[in-house]
């Protein structure tokens, strides 16, 4: 597990539900991607990336191990906040379980606007 997990849990919950909610639907594969482009534009507006996950550079883009992994069955580390559908055997969409905390919320929106 990444430190990005270890120390955010929390703030990387409360993100991908805020992205289900806002990017309806939302697959896996944005999701992954989605994660990326936050923390890199928080490099790039602070030096400092928001989620801290570690990323590998994988064929098709990079990607967070665990995240990726989350999808399958009983390996998902956010399922406090998040639910994996499979729509066929390749298409997984991402489900919210809770609502977006108030704090994470106000922290994500004021580093990247609404």
């Amino acid at each position: 597990m990444c430190i990005g997990i270890k120390a955010n849990k929390e703030l990387i919950g409360n993100l991908m539900i805020l992205l289900a909610e806002r990017c309806k639907p939302l697959y896996h594969t944005k999701l992954l991607k989605l994660l990326f482009l936050i923390d890199e534009e928080s490099m790039r507006r602070t030096a400092t990336p928001i989620i801290w996950l570690n990323y590998k550079a994988w064929q098709f883009g990079p990607v967070n191990e665990d995240v990726f992994m989350s999808k399958i069955e009983g390996c998902n580390k956010f399922d406090k906040y998040v639910k994996f559908t499979f729509v066929d055997e390749k298409r997984c969409i991402v489900k919210p379980i809770l609502q977006t905390s108030h704090n994470h919320k106000r922290q994500i929106l004021y580093c990247f606007g609404d």
